[in-house]
């Protein structure tokens, strides 16, 4: 988020004005005709300049009138950027320059997504992927337009919802959706937000199970209220586990590289879950475990077929894990096997979710 300075220039006489300013911080200049909409600053605006003064500074030249307002923006290239600044003015007359009071009420939350964050599979994405989100009611006194974006490290999305959320039909009541428009790989929208009427937004990243900081800035003609609440009330978790052995005599392929012979041994297991939700597979083995995930079929020898997930080493000890979301009605086979070639050995499978899981060795 930038400070900014809004600044009313009046002339008395026609001409071309070039308005330069002078500081110790990197400026940025905005000349908008009339007036100035934080929540929208590509109305009216007239021009813009960076570094046209030199020194990092900006200088703006246009042909200003009598009797016309204009806006002046003072502002910075580098966000959170604070200092003192001067303006020098040249044309065929003098320039009167008098501070703007804006009425646009700016808010502003800050909040995290950890691994304790609530996980759903956004719109758009990859069967069975899994994103770290923050659910928020959205809450404003005046109707009008609103802007509002985000900051983080993280590369965000937002979706703004009607009335309900669904994590498990994320594309119902979806009102916008935005990935970069805030720049720096942040969402920002501009829409017209209702009295009365309820709003939800829905934070989350562009890449599957991320986590960080980010803070939500608000602009508009009231403060915004962003109300953070639980989009899944206290499931219990279900835990089902299933034990077995690769052995000599397991079913072999070639995990990876260029096999001159199949030498990985590996065993096949459907997946049936009794309700949709996010599970945890968690392997569990004295072998260094490797694990992969398919819809519907698996074919030893198009590894690539249907596979949606693999995983060496998140669940710690050389096991692989998997956080995913899957649907009542799916078909899933699990391919247990092992990093290094010709591996045997016992492992266990430990999955917990909204439901119990049956599994059927293949």
């Amino acid at each position: 988020m930038s400070y900014y300075q809004a600044i009313k220039i009046t002339v008395l006489t026609t001409g071309v004005y070039a308005i330069r300013c002078s500081s110790t911080i990197d400026t940025y200049g905005y000349m908008y005709n009339s007036t100035f909409n934080p929540v929208d600053p590509n109305q009216n605006l007239l021009s813009s300049d960076d570094d046209s003064g030199g020194n990092d500074q900006f200088m703006l030249a246009n042909i200003l009138q009598p009797m016309t307002k204009y806006i002046l923006i003072v502002t910075t290239y580098a966000k959170s950027v604070t200092g003192r600044f001067t303006l020098i003015g040249k044309g065929p007359d003098s320039i009167s320059y008098s501070l703007v009071n804006s009425s646009t009420m700016q808010s502003s939350y800050s909040s995290s997504l950890t691994k304790n964050s609530q996980v759903y599979t956004r719109p758009n994405a990859s069967i069975g992927s899994i994103y770290y989100c923050q659910a928020f009611a959205v809450n404003i006194s005046t109707t009008g337009i609103y802007a509002i974006f985000s900051d983080s490290t993280m590369d965000t999305i937002g979706y703004i919802y009607n009335s309900t959320f669904n994590p498990a039909g994320p594309n119902q009541n979806l009102l916008l959706s935005n990935d970069d428009s805030g720049g720096n790989d942040q969402f920002m929208f501009s829409t017209t937000f209702q009295v009365m009427m309820k709003y939800i937004l829905v934070v989350t990243t562009y890449i599957s199970v991320t986590t960080g900081k980010f803070s939500l800035y608000g602009l508009g003609g009231s403060l915004i209220s962003f109300v953070p609440f639980n989009i899944i009330n206290n499931v219990s978790k279900v835990a089902s586990n299933y034990s077995s052995t690769l052995i000599t005599n397991s079913s072999r392929f070639c995990r990876t590289g260029n096999c001159s012979a199949s030498i990985y041994y590996y065993q096949a297991i459907q997946l049936n879950v009794s309700t949709t939700g996010t599970y945890t597979i968690l392997c569990s083995s004295t072998m260094n475990t490797y694990g992969y995930l398919y819809n519907n079929t698996f074919n030893s020898s198009s590894l690539s077929l249907n596979q949606f997930a693999s995983d060496d080493d998140s669940g710690g000890n050389n096991q692989f894990m998997f956080l995913i979301l899957l649907q009542a009605v799916g078909k899933y086979i699990l391919i247990v096997t092992t990093y290094k070639q010709n591996v045997t050995g016992s492992f266990s499978i430990i999955s917990t979710g909204a439901g119990t899981v049956r599994y059927v060795k293949l």
